[in-house]
């Protein structure tokens, strides 16, 4: 096996949001009671750009005063962590509130949804399971502040922080019970991570013997459930064997459209043109791995 990159640290781990006060000169208090910051992704750009929004359903602004007091501005930033200098930068804010002044009577509460939306260059993730949560161009934990301006020109501003959940990624213990594979029967898997989008491609490679059915199977992929199957039974062998033969060919490609150009096979033929093993390569934007799966043709098909 040829190992090279970078993986996905796809270890669960409880990191807790970091809990910020409202600060400013303002009476109005800033309180985000949200259970979960809601994230998602446009499914598509437009013109090379996109949004990726955070939703606070349960927002408070509390005027802590004994009069009338209205919020004249609000406005949102996000922290952008470049070169190891913090900028903030201006972004949308939505609130689902009417009016243009929302005002507020002495010591009472408003309750209202946020939306922040921070446009992106570049594409949206590739699946829901990415799309619900912050791009990877933003660092996490992201940091969004909320601020306003009050009728009495004082100001006010919150800090929210936003933790990705960990990834489902793929793994071998993952697909055995989903795609009822006896351990026994397993032959190879090979993964190789992509870091900069946070996805796995693998390949696992396994030999079927259900109702004397016998057949090499595998299974490609880039997360749980979009998976390409091809098999090959013993008469689809031969016919790889006598291509070798005829090419005089001690390797041929195979599977050459399954996720192209990240997952590359190649069949490994003997000097007799038998069927020896699968040579396959995963190459990705950060990492890539090599591996030579033998292909025990007698075991598989039981021959004596």
């Amino acid at each position: 096996i040829i190992h090279e990159g970078p993986q996905i640290n796809d270890e669960i781990s409880e990191i807790i949001p970091k809990k910020y006060l409202s600060e400013g000169d303002s009476v109005i208090r800033l309180i985000n009671q949200s259970k979960e910051i809601e994230c998602n992704q446009d499914l598509y750009n437009r013109n090379g750009r996109f949004y990726n929004s955070f939703t606070f359903p349960h927002f408070i602004f509390h005027n802590t005063s004994s009069e009338f007091v209205g919020i004249l501005q609000l406005s949102a930033e996000y922290e952008n962590i470049c070169d190891n200098s913090n900028k903030w930068i201006s972004c949308q804010l939505i609130i689902n509130q009417d009016q243009q002044i929302i005002n507020i009577d002495p010591n009472k509460l408003v309750l209202c949804s946020i939306i922040i939306k921070i446009e992106l260059n570049g594409s949206p993730e590739v699946d829901s399971q990415h799309r619900f949560r912050a791009h990877h161009l933003l660092s996490q934990p992201l940091k969004l502040k909320i601020n306003i301006e009050d009728t009495k020109m004082k100001h006010s501003s919150l800090i929210l922080e936003q933790i990705n959940r960990p990834l489902n990624l793929p793994t071998l213990k993952k697909l055995i019970d989903p795609l009822n594979i006896s351990q026994s029967n397993i032959l190879g898997f090979v993964s190789a991570d992509d870091c900069l989008i946070e996805i796995r491609y693998f390949a696992l490679v396994y030999y079927s013997n259900d109702d004397e059915k016998y057949s090499i199977q595998f299974s490609f992929g880039c997360d749980l459930y979009g998976l390409r199957s091809p098999l090959w039974d013993k008469q689809h062998i031969k016919e790889l064997q006598k291509i070798a033969k005829q090419e005089k060919k001690s390797k041929l490609i195979v599977h050459e459209h399954v996720f192209n150009p990240f997952i590359h096979c190649l069949a490994l033929f003997d000097n007799q043109y038998r069927l020896q093993a699968i040579k396959i390569k995963i190459k990705t934007n950060t990492s890539m791995t090599i591996q030579i799966i033998p292909l025990p043709i007698k075991q598989i098909f039981n021959e004596s």
